[in-house]
C-alpha cells in the first residue's frame, strides 16, 4: 500500500507541474493544499483497518504530501513557471487585492504546509480512530 501511496503522489506531482499554466489561483490552492489532505484521508481510512501498519501511514502520508509540495515548488520555480503564474493571477482593485508569494519553498511556506498536512492529518486520525472504536 505504501508503494501505491508513492505512485499516487508521483502522478499528482507530474499533473500539477505540467498543468500549472492552465489553472487559476483557486484551482491551484485546492490542488496544492486541499487535494493532498483528501488523498491522505483516503489512505488513513484504508490503513485504519490494518492495525499493524496504521502507525506508519500517519507519518508517511504527510511526509509524502510535504515532499510533493517541495518538488512541485522547486520544479515550477526553476522552470520560470511560477513567475508566469504570479503575473497571470495577481489582481488588484479598489476592493480586493490578490497577491501571491514569490516563492512556494520559502521557510514560512514549508512550515505552513507541515502544520497543515500533519495537523489536519492528526485530527482526521483522531476522528477515524474514535469512529472505529464506536463501531466495535
Amino acid at each position: 500500500m505504501i508503494i501505491i501511496n508513492i505512485l499516487i503522489y508521483a502522478i499528482y506531482v507530474v499533473a500539477i507541474c505540467f498543468n500549472i499554466e492552465n489553472i487559476n489561483i483557486v484551482s491551484f490552492a485546492i490542488d496544492i493544499y486541499i487535494l493532498p489532505i483528501f488523498i491522505n484521508t483516503i489512505f488513513f481510512i484504508l490503513y485504519n483497518k490494518k492495525q499493524t501498519r496504521k502507525k506508519y501511514i500517519k507519518i508517511i502520508s504527510p511526509i509524502l504530501s510535504t515532499v510533493s509540495y517541495i518538488v512541485i515548488g522547486l520544479f515550477i520555480q526553476e522552470n520560470g513557471m511560477w513567475q508566469n503564474f504570479i503575473y497571470k493571477n495577481t489582481y488588484s482593485t479598489d476592493e480586493l487585492e490578490v497577491e501571491i508569494v514569490p516563492s512556494l519553498i520559502s521557510v514560512s511556506q514549508i512550515i505552513f504546509v507541515l502544520i497543515l498536512y500533519f495537523g489536519i492529518g492528526y485530527l482526521i486520525n483522531i476522528i477515524i480512530s474514535k469512529r472505529g472504536k464506536e463501531n466495535k
